[in-house]
């Protein structure tokens, strides 16, 4: 059986969704059997060499299921475009906003109910291509550190061991 994941919009808002592979809408199984592909292809020994396998799969994944971050800029569009034809979604001069009418909110449950899984991407900030990309640039600056980390510490190996072997 394959299980569609969902997950809700107030654990993403809090920063959980850089811990989420999965998103709204994606298959929870496929990602776990792309995971034990890439992890029998690579067999990772130890935490480093595993952490390196899972940044793998979760940029595979990304690159495969890029169709989310489409849905959800669709769905916000046109979850967008209903709320700007009523007023009470603009802003009052006194800085609060207007309750919406029950037709309005009847008419955006429905474009919800519509969409479905669509309709929880276009409630997360987190599901738009700006935001991957800069959480790829963040990620890249870490493995990068990480990079100059591991190559010091092959350095300082290697001199250690020319050392042992010299008189």
């Amino acid at each position: 059986m394959v299980r569609r994941l969902t997950s809700s919009w107030n654990a993403l808002k809090h920063g959980a969704f850089s811990r989420h592979s999965v998103l709204p809408g994606e298959c929870a199984a496929d990602f776990e059997k792309l995971r034990r592909a890439v992890t029998v292809e690579f067999k990772p020994a130890g935490p480093l060499e595993e952490d390196v396998v899972d940044s793998v799969v979760r940029l595979i994944w990304r690159k495969q299921n890029m169709g989310t971050y489409r849905r959800a800029k669709s769905a916000k569009a046109l979850i967008s475009a209903i709320r700007s034809r009523y007023h009470s979604y603009e802003q009052c001069a006194a800085g609060s906003f207007v309750t919406p009418t029950a037709s309005e909110r009847a008419e955006e449950n429905a474009l919800r109910e519509d969409l479905g899984t669509a309709a929880e991407l276009a409630d997360m900030e987190a599901v738009t291509t700006d935001y991957l990309l800069d959480e790829l640039a963040v990620l890249d600056r870490l493995d990068a550190s990480i990079d100059r980390c591991l190559k010091r510490l092959l350095m300082v190996r290697g001199v250690k061991s020319m050392s042992i072997k010299s008189p």
